[in-house]
């Protein structure tokens, strides 16, 4: 059975992972904002997954204004307080649209200042690489190799070598409406 599903991904080059043991997936239960994960402290200015979202990930808010609210995907503090200096891809579902897909944006924040900008529509059901660098003058974000990088608002960082990675999250206000799973590899 392996094998077969390693012929389908070689041949659709994206879907389930051929390596599909190292695959985690991350639900977020009904009622709750996140998984509980224990911090994972890095040295390294490098964070990437391969990451899908399944259909799980089409959700409506109690309250429409939420609707737009930036759930977080993964990334990195910068330095020892991620809602000081932190680089983070971040995701929502607008039901209005007709495609089903996913918003990414960046979310960062830097001394302080919470800065998003949305990137890119990913579809249901479909591997992407997602990757963040942090340089010293600007957060930069990789979907599938495509850059997009966000500028120091004051010159250069200023978070330290001492780093955690940051894991899913949903919401601002509102949990979760219904079990919400993110597939990582």
């Amino acid at each position: 059975m392996a094998k077969i599903i390693d012929i389908i991904c070689v041949f659709l080059n994206r879907g389930i992972p051929s390596l599909y043991n190292s695959m985690k997936v991350y639900t977020i239960k009904k009622g709750d904002h996140s998984p509980f994960r224990l911090p994972a402290f890095t040295t390294s200015d490098v964070c990437e997954f391969e990451v899908m979202f399944d259909n799980s990930a089409i959700y409506t808010t109690k309250d429409p204004v939420n609707q737009y609210d930036i759930n977080k995907l993964f990334g990195l503090s910068d330095g020892l307080n991620h809602d000081y200096n932190s680089a983070r891809f971040g995701w929502n579902y607008i039901p209005d649209t007709a495609d089903h897909q996913i918003k990414i944006y960046s979310y960062c924040y830097i001394n302080g200042e919470r800065i998003y900008k949305k990137l890119w529509n990913l579809e249901l059901n479909i591997w992407y690489r997602l990757t963040i660098e942090l340089n010293k003058d600007t957060y930069d974000f990789f979907i599938d190799g495509e850059l997009f990088n966000i500028e120091m608002t004051n010159g250069s960082r200023k978070g330290g070598n001492l780093k955690y990675k940051l894991f899913p999250y949903f919401g601002g206000d509102e949990v979760a409406p219904h079990d919400i799973k993110i597939y990582f590899k």
